[in-house]
């Protein structure tokens, strides 16, 4: 099995980072490993080897590089252009809103051409919709690429005759094939453009003897833990290995960021707070550790007592 210290060590070093999230994986990262069942736990220090998180100072910096990147690309105008996001399903800020409000600030892009609910702008801004060439959409990474096929299905007789640039961190690769099938389908032209890439974590060399087997392993032992089915490997399945200084995206495997009432990760996402739902923390897993060992012992007295 690989050395735990020496895998810490990597990955602190790797991301050079010093904020809340990276210290709360330092402080618990020997209480979160002591959870993981035997059979998996060689698996969890090779996956983290590979895993990466992405700080503040270095996802700025990646929102500057992308613009340097877009402003090279291909038919781009940026007098003729609008930028905006990808919506959350329930209306709320998420990370698209989160990096689109960076990528303008750190590139003096005017708000007028900032657009965050673009169904609102074209009913009030038709005439200067009408004349934009470029749409441009900023996130933080794309997993499977759904969520960009849902968003371009919505407003696909808007979009048609325009140019989209799909502005992100992170590209998990496997996205490539539902991108293309959604341009040629809807006869439209994307270009992606990304400062980091990845493919599904299993299908790294490291796992080449045997990748299938460990995939049931890992995903079995993940749903002992409480991690729900679905997100065992990731949304859709997507076995990305990435975190960022404001979330983790969902298409991560989940036993780095899936809570349960057994269970606590070292890259928890947000949640809302829903009543009865309570995130475990380290402290209260220990705490109810800690009242199960008192009343066994107590109740092993007993036993004693009267026989």
């Amino acid at each position: 099995m690989p050395n735990k210290e020496e895998i810490l060590i990597g990955c602190l070093e790797r991301w050079n980072a010093a904020d809340s999230r990276i210290q709360y994986f330092e402080k618990n990262f020997d209480e979160w490993f002591s959870q993981l069942p035997e059979d998996i736990q060689p698996i969890a220090l090779q996956l983290l080897e590979m895993f990466e998180y992405y700080s503040q100072v270095k996802t700025n910096q990646y929102l500057k590089e992308l613009w340097l990147r877009l402003g090279n690309a291909d038919g781009y105008q940026h007098n003729s252009s609008l930028f905006t996001l990808l919506p959350s399903t329930y209306g709320i800020a998420n990370s698209s809103f989160d990096y689109l409000y960076s990528f303008r600030q750190l590139n003096n892009i005017s708000k007028y051409n900032v657009i965050v609910d673009l169904k609102t702008f074209i009913s009030t801004k038709r005439k200067k919709f009408d004349s934009i060439n470029n749409i441009v959409i900023v996130d933080d990474c794309c997993g499977s690429g759904n969520s960009l096929d849902t968003f371009i299905r919505n407003n696909i007789d808007n979009f048609r005759g325009k140019h989209i640039y799909y502005l992100i961190t992170y590209y998990m690769k496997e996205s490539k094939e539902i991108i293309d099938r959604i341009a040629e389908e809807q006869n439209i032209e994307i270009d992606v453009i990304f400062i980091n890439s990845g493919s599904r974590a299993f299908d790294d060399d490291r796992f080449s003897d045997d990748r299938d087997n460990l995939r049931n392993v890992f995903e079995r032992s993940s749903e002992e833990l409480g991690i729900v089915k679905q997100y065992c490997l990731g949304k859709y399945k997507s076995e990305a290995l990435i975190s960022f200084y404001n979330n983790t995206p969902n298409n991560t495997i989940g036993l780095f960021w899936f809570d349960s009432d057994k269970y606590f990760s070292l890259f928890p996402r947000e949640f809302e707070n829903a009543e009865g739902l309570k995130r475990p923390t380290p402290q209260s897993m220990r705490q109810d550790k800690k009242k199960r060992n008192i009343q066994n012992y107590v109740s092993a007295a007993r036993s004693t007592k009267y026989e």
